[in-house]
């Protein structure tokens, strides 16, 4: 019964999350790593791109990939750190908070779902 295992229900989880993700992103003109550092900036205003890597895991070339489309785009201010000269610190512009906004109910919906899964999964 391995496809029973927490391992295997894990997997098709995060399938399914990534695929509701994609998804809802497409959406909104956006990627899912953009709206992961959206989410997270939310959730955690003024991260500079080191605490916002870190918390997301992305290398550095993603990192500066994400922060520069977000800056572009508008969805973010950048500003100088008072604790690190060399740091900028990132928020959500108000365009960034509409999409962030979107962004939660999503989240919510994906969490219900993976919920579903597990739930079956349990059962089974």
């Amino acid at each position: 019964m391995i496809e029973h295992s927490p391992t295997a229900i894990l997997r098709r989880a995060a399938k399914n999350v990534e695929r509701l993700l994609m998804s809802h992103a497409k959406q909104m003109d956006i990627t899912p790593n953009l709206l992961r550092v959206i989410l997270a900036l939310h959730e955690c205003p003024g991260m500079t791109a080191a605490e916002i890597g870190r918390r997301l895991g992305f290398d550095r070339e993603t990192n500066r990939y994400v922060i520069r489309v977000l800056t572009e785009r508008k969805l973010i201010s950048r500003t100088a750190s008072e604790r690190d000269t060399k740091a900028m610190c990132n928020t959500l512009t108000a365009k960034g908070k509409k999409i962030a906004e979107r962004g939660l109910v999503i989240h919510s919906e994906i969490d219900g779902r993976v919920a579903k899964i597990i739930a079956i999964s349990k059962l089974s």
